[in-house]
């Protein structure tokens, strides 16, 4: 079989192939016959091979523009959606976002509180500190501190969200807001309340929003 790789690569040609495989068998007849079967057979099988590539020919050319459409549409696809899928300051599409709404509780108990200043003699000031609704970090400030029952107590929302201040240790204490709750407070809010409506004694209070939010007034 090796001698017939070899004529077969130099020549280059089935016919010439035949030709010079009968020449070597020349000397034997006998081989003859079987290089004749075996040549028919090689004839039959490179024309089955050339009929196949004819038909592969066209499927070849058409496939590859297709690959390359797939393959466009696959980048434009995939860079679409991951630039979609990228966070956007402001923008939250989330199924789990509720916005906070003020409710009507909370609104009136804030508005309906109107104090005059002016009438007060002694103002403590407690600020909400910006930044305090990342936990750890100072939130009521001071935390603690006292009044006189006739003084006027006031916060004032020095931060860029909505906080409370409302009265109670926390959010499962059944008595909270009973004794003030400010409802939300907007950034540059303030809220105000009287020290003798209070009563004398210390005062938890806390952020509902913001739990981890606390602070302590006492009334003297």
């Amino acid at each position: 079989m090796s001698d017939i790789s070899c004529l077969l690569v130099s020549t280059g040609g089935v016919r010439n192939l035949r030709l010079q495989l009968l020449q070597i068998t020349n000397f034997w007849p006998i081989w003859q016959v079987v290089a004749s079967v075996n040549i028919a057979l090689i004839e039959k099988e490179l024309l089955r091979g050339n009929e196949l590539a004819r038909k592969m020919g066209k499927p070849g050319i058409i496939a590859f523009p297709v690959l390359l459409a797939i393959g466009a549409i696959t980048g434009y696809l995939t860079y679409t959606y991951f630039t979609a899928a990228i966070p956007q300051e402001g923008i939250v599409n989330s199924p789990y976002r509720k916005n906070l709404t003020i409710s009507t509780a909370n609104q009136s108990s804030k508005t309906s509180v109107h104090v005059d200043e002016s009438k007060f003699s002694k103002v403590v000031t407690i600020r909400i500190s910006q930044g305090a609704s990342v936990q750890g970090s100072q939130n009521y400030d001071p935390d603690s501190t006292s009044a006189q029952s006739g003084a006027l107590i006031k916060w004032v929302n020095d931060d860029s969200t909505l906080h409370t201040v409302t009265s109670g240790k926390d959010p499962s204490d059944t008595d909270k807001g009973k004794q003030f709750d400010s409802g939300y407070l907007k950034p540059n809010d303030q809220y105000s309340v009287p020290a003798a409506n209070i009563g004398k004694g210390e005062h938890m209070y806390f952020c509902q929003l913001h739990p981890y939010m606390t602070g302590k007034i006492t009334v003297q």
